[in-house]
């Protein structure tokens, strides 16, 4: 088989949370207020989004880890970025999204042989890094 540079062949995602209408961190333009979220358009986006990784990426899998009753879990590229078969766990800024990696840690693990997952913890307590 050949290989390719930075082919994806894994595609992790988390599931939309019902919170996420009410209590996720947004970042809006100075003076502006927040737009509202429908929580059934953003349920249908995040399926629609999930289809096409399956049928139109040529991605070996997509692995779907529960929100875990975070409103921001969703945004999983905060929580743990990904290079070749090696994973880092992050620290995120906002202190409420911290106990997200527990569960994505714990998925990766369980579920992608042969990956490398490191928390970030364990290399600088104090850093943070959102990986979005």
């Amino acid at each position: 088989m050949q290989r390719h540079f930075g082919r994806a062949t894994v595609a992790v995602v988390r599931a939309i949370d019902p919170s996420l209408a009410d209590a996720a961190l947004r970042l809006t333009p100075s003076g502006k207020v927040p737009e509202t979220v429908c929580l059934d358009t953003a349920n249908q986006q995040h399926s629609e989004l999930v289809h096409i990784l399956k049928t139109r990426c040529s991605l070996d899998r997509v692995l779907t880890l529960p929100s875990g009753g975070f409103p921001d879990s969703v945004f999983i590229e905060d929580t743990a970025v990904a290079i070749g078969s090696r994973v880092l766990i992050t620290v995120p800024g906002a202190e409420s999204r911290r106990g997200e990696t527990k569960a994505v840690l714990s998925g990766l693990r369980n579920s992608i042989g042969g990956t490398s997952v490191v928390h970030m913890k364990h290399l600088d307590e104090e850093a943070t890094l959102d990986g979005g």
